[in-house]
């Protein structure tokens, strides 16, 4: 019902500012575009009455709003930064293999708009690449990892239950699970510190036991980006930074070398490496002054 609806209000002109009149492209023996069979995309893109772009503006919209509720604890932003420019470019390269209708147009509109939102939070550590037990809120940060839900001895790479509640604040564990990794995934946690009178990672883990250091510090960051002006240069520094604390920390659980992470980092971002380190100076300096910080 929804699908002739759509078609019928813009192709077949029966919403009012169409006055009945059928768009010259639409087919009413089989209720296809003319254009979307052709596989004219940009034809399309720019002679569809349904506007595409709007069509589009109003998916993204949605999908961020969407994962802002099922991840209230990450700092998504409404405004995220879409590159729309690649997403036209995409789908005007790409055409439809079957259907050649409006609504299958926007079906497939709606899930490459779906799919380079959860790309671009994945990439900023917004929101977690996998549902595994490593990101439940309700898993453990130390050994023995017993799920509370069901009692039971879970690993952290195993696929979550259906009791799973994404926590950003296990985005990484530092505690001494051979699942994720090495020392150097502390390394950053030890910068961090330096100013602070810890001068290894293992100094730095005992304290981290008691004060709940990485968590700390990442709230620091989220509370600095929300009392930070939208659109402002300022904002998309403090922004970078949340996001190269996190990156590097995932990439350091993944065996990277530090000297390696610091440059996929820079690249990602398009800065070199000697703005990353800065960006790490300036996270020390923050939780310096800041820590520890009263829980909300």
């Amino acid at each position: 019902m929804l699908k002739k609806n759509l078609i019928r209000s813009v192709c077949g002109g029966e919403n009012r500012r169409f006055r009945g009149l059928f768009c010259e492209y639409y087919e009413r023996s089989t209720s296809r575009c003319m254009l979307l069979r052709e596989g004219k995309m940009p034809e399309f893109w720019e002679k569809c009455r349904a506007s595409c772009f709007n069509m589009l503006y109003e998916a993204a919209k949605r999908y961020l709003g969407n994962f802002k509720k099922k991840y209230p604890n990450s700092p998504i932003d409404e405004t995220e930064d879409v590159d729309f420019g690649r997403l036209i470019r995409q789908l005007q390269d790409t055409g439809l293999k079957q259907g050649f209708d409006l609504e299958a147009w926007r079906g497939y509109m709606n899930k490459s708009v779906y799919r380079e939102i959860r790309r671009i939070l994945r990439k900023r550590g917004l929101i977690p690449w996998q549902i595994r037990c490593g990101t439940c809120k309700f898993m453990p940060e130390k050994m023995p990892f017993i799920c509370p839900k069901t009692g039971t001895a879970r690993g952290r790479r195993e696929e979550a239950c259906k009791d799973y509640a994404h926590s950003v604040h296990n985005i990484i564990s530092i505690d001494a699970d051979p699942d994720i990794g090495t020392q150097e995934k502390n390394i950053l946690m030890a910068e961090i510190a330096e100013q602070q009178g810890f001068s290894t990672p293992e100094t730095l883990l005992e304290k981290k036991e008691e004060e709940q250091q990485l968590p700390l510090i990442r709230k620091i960051l989220i509370k600095r980006i929300k009392e930070t002006q939208p659109g402002t240069k300022s904002r998309q520094t403090c922004e970078r930074q949340y996001e190269i604390f996190v990156n590097l920390l995932n990439l350091f659980s993944k065996d990277i070398p530090v000297e390696k992470a610091l440059k996929i980092l820079a690249d990602k971002y398009d800065v070199t490496v000697r703005t990353v380190h800065r960006d790490l100076a300036d996270i020390r300096e923050i939780s310096e002054k800041k820590c520890p910080l009263k829980a909300d």
